[in-house]
């Protein structure tokens, strides 16, 4: 880990593993990658003119891909804590 990435890494660890899981994890990653996930599925299953034509085919496209996000996110983060972590310590 370079001097940079070393300094950065000590700020963002301050803060804390729920919170890095949080921000990174669930809000920077997770959460627009189950929408975009769901939102391709969708247009590819139904078409781009039926999943838009209708609200509530918009409104559950982003409900379960936020599900998916919050999922994705909290894997991701805590996988990235730890990776960051081991680096970190060596």
């Amino acid at each position: 880990m370079k001097k940079k990435e070393f300094n950065k890494w000590k700020e963002i660890s301050k803060n804390g593993k729920v919170r890095f899981i949080l921000q990174y994890g669930i809000l920077y990653q997770g959460i627009p990658l189950g929408l975009v996930i769901v939102f391709v599925q969708a247009i590819r299953d139904e078409g781009i003119v039926v999943v838009f034509n209708d609200w509530i085919s918009v409104a559950s496209c982003i409900m379960i891909g936020i599900i998916y996000g919050v999922l994705l996110g909290t894997i991701y983060g805590t996988v990235q804590w730890s990776v960051n972590r081991k680096k970190w310590l060596k």
